[in-house]
C-alpha cells in the first residue's frame, strides 16, 4: 500500500506546482479549392471551452498555391487573400453545421465573423476576446473563404492559439478533470492496495491464486495505470496547450484494456468457467482466442479515435463514430453474456444453489455491459463543456464498482459464487500445516486444481 500511496503523493505534489501556461494551440493545414466542379470553401478549424470571464483568440495563417507547386512554379508576387474566421456558440453548433455551407442559414447561425489577411508569409495576426458571464461555453472555430471568389487550389497552414481569463490554456472541461485526476487515482491506489492486500493473503493461505483471481488484479491494474498516464497527461502536456498527447493515448489504450478484462471475466464464468468440473467446461483453448478478439477490437477502435484528432463532434475520449462503435460492442458483448448465462441455466436447471448463483449474476453482468451505452447517452443531455467529466469520471466509477463487486464475489468465502465454484476450496483455510501450505496438493485433491496448464477451470473433485 506504501508504494502506491507514495506515488500518488508525488503526482499530487507535481500536479500542486504547475508552471506558467501559454494557451492551447491548435495547429494544422488546410486544403480551399474552387476549380471546375470541385468547391472546398469552408473548414473546421478548432473548439475550445472557455469559462467564465474574458477569453482570448489570437490566428495566424499564411497559403500555399498547390497548383503552382505541382507545376514546380515559385510565386513571387506574395498576394494577399481575404478569408474569414467564423465563430460559433456550442448550442448552435450542430444547427449550423446541418446548413449548407456559405448559405445564409449558415450565416445568420454565425455569432461572429472576422476578416483575416492571409500571405504567403506569416505575417498578420487575428486576435479577438470572448466574454462569457453566465455559465462556460464551447466555442467553435472556422475558416472560410465563402462570398471571395478564387480559381485555384490552396492549402492554408494556421495557428490557433486559445486562452482561459485567468491566463491558463486549460479547455473547460479539460479544467474540470484537472481537478478530479489526482483524487480519481488516489481512491483507485486505495483500491488496487486492498485488493493486492488481499490476494496476498490468500496465497499466503493456500499458496496460490487462481487465473481468475489474477485477471481481475490485471483489471485493476490497469485501470489505475490508465488514470496516472491521464494524469501526467493533464499535467504534462494539457497544461501546456498539447490537447493530445502519447500518454493520453496511452491511458486511453489501458483503461479499455481493464473493461475489456472485465467483460471478458464475466463471459467465461458465464460460459462455465470455475462453476463446472474440467470435463463439462471444455473450451480452455477458444477463451484465450475470444479474449485477444475483444481487446483487439477495442483497442482499434481508441485507436481510431485518437487518429481522428480534434474532430468537431468528438467532445470526448471515445466520441464521434468511435463511441457509437463501441456502444455497439458492448450491446454485443451482452447480448452474448446473456445467451451463455441462458445456457448454464437450461443444461443445469436441477441445480438450485447454481440457478440461485446466476440468476443475480446475470443482472450484474447486464448492468456492467449496459453500464457503458448508458453513460455515453446520458452524457449527451449535459452541457457540451460536462459532456467528457461526465463520461470520463462515470467510466472511471463504473469499473471501479464492477473491479469492487467481482472482487467480493470471488474472494469473499460467504458468496453465492464461492458456494457454487471450484474457487470454495482455495479460500478454505488449509487443515493443519504451515499458513503458507498449498491445501491444493492434499489427499482429497483428484489430480491438479487448474485440471490443465491453459488458464482453464480447476478440476478439483472430493473422492466419495
Amino acid at each position: 500500500m506504501a508504494g502506491p500511496a507514495a506515488g500518488v503523493l508525488l503526482l499530487a505534489a507535481v500536479v500542486l506546482q504547475s508552471s506558467p501556461v501559454h494557451g492551447k494551440v491548435e495547429v494544422g493545414s488546410l486544403r480551399f479549392s474552387m476549380t471546375g466542379a470541385e468547391t472546398i470553401n469552408w473548414h473546421y478549424l478548432g473548439k475550445f471551452g472557455y469559462g467564465l470571464g474574458t477569453g482570448t483568440y489570437d490566428l495566424r495563417a499564411r497559403y500555399r498555391d498547390l497548383r503552382l507547386a505541382a507545376a514546380g512554379a515559385a510565386d513571387e508576387s506574395n498576394l494577399s487573400m481575404e478569408m474569414d474566421v467564423e465563430l460559433v456558440l456550442d448550442d448552435r453548433w450542430e444547427g449550423a453545421l446541418a446548413k449548407r455551407a456559405c448559405s445564409s442559414q449558415r450565416a445568420a447561425l454565425t455569432h461572429r465573423t472576422r476578416p483575416i489577411r492571409v500571405t504567403q508569409e506569416w505575417t498578420h495576426v487575428l486576435g479577438g476576446k470572448l466574454q462569457q458571464s453566465m455559465r462556460p461555453h464551447i466555442w467553435y472555430f472556422a475558416l472560410s473563404r465563402c462570398g471571395r471568389g478564387f480559381n485555384t487550389t490552396i492549402a492554408v497552414d494556421y495557428e490557433l492559439r486559445l486562452v482561459q481569463s485567468d491566463g491558463t490554456e486549460l479547455s473547460e472541461e479539460a479544467r474540470l478533470l484537472f481537478v478530479a485526476a489526482p483524487a480519481v487515482v488516489a481512491c483507485l491506489s486505495l483500491l488496487l492496495a486492498r485488493f493486492g492486500w488481499q490476494c496476498w493473503a490468500l496465497w499466503r493461505r493456500v499458496g496460490e491464486v487462481h487465473p481468475v483471481i489474477r485477471g481481475l488484479v490485471a483489471a485493476a491494474a490497469l485501470q489505475w495505470l490508465g488514470q496516472a498516464a491521464q494524469l501526467l497527461h493533464l499535467r504534462f502536456f494539457e497544461a501546456t496547450g498539447a490537447s493530445e498527447s502519447g500518454a493520453e493515448a496511452i491511458a486511453d489504450i489501458l483503461s479499455m484494456l481493464s473493461q475489456v478484462v472485465c467483460s471478458c471475466l464475466l463471459i467465461v464464468i458465464a460460459r462455465g468457467y470455475t462453476l463446472l468440473s474440467a470435463k463439462e467446461a471444455d473450451f480452455a483453448v477458444a477463451k484465450p482466442v475470444a479474449t485477444a478478439i475483444v481487446a483487439l477490437l477495442h483497442v482499434a477502435l481508441v485507436g481510431l479515435g485518437k487518429l481522428q484528432g480534434d474532430s468537431h463532434d468528438k467532445l470526448h475520449e471515445n466520441g464521434g463514430a468511435v463511441g457509437l462503435a463501441l456502444v455497439a460492442a458492448r450491446l454485443l458483448l451482452c447480448t452474448w453474456f446473456l445467451v451463455c448465462v441462458q445456457e448454464l441455466l437450461r443444461q443445469h436447471h436441477e441445480r438450485v444453489e447454481l440457478c440461485n448463483f446466476l440468476r443475480p449474476f446475470r443482472r450484474a453482468g447486464c448492468l456492467y455491459f449496459l453500464s457503458y451505452p448508458a453513460i455515453f447517452v446520458l452524457g449527451k443531455a449535459f452541457a457540451q463543456y460536462l459532456q467528457h467529466p461526465v463520461m470520463h469520471l462515470g467510466l472511471v466509477v463504473m469499473q471501479a464498482a464492477a473491479t469492487l463487486w467481482l472482487s467480493e464475489l470471488l474472494l469473499s468465502t460467504s458468496s453465492l459464487y464461492n458456494q457454487v465454484s471450484t474457487l470454495r476450496v482455495a479460500l478454505l483455510p488449509p487443515a493443519g500445516g504451515s499458513p503458507t501450505t498449498s491445501s491444493y496438493g492434499s489427499p482429497e485433491s483428484s489430480g491438479s486444481v487448474y485440471g490443465s496448464p491453459h488458464f482453464g477451470v480447476w478440476s478439483h473433485e472430493k473422492k466419495s
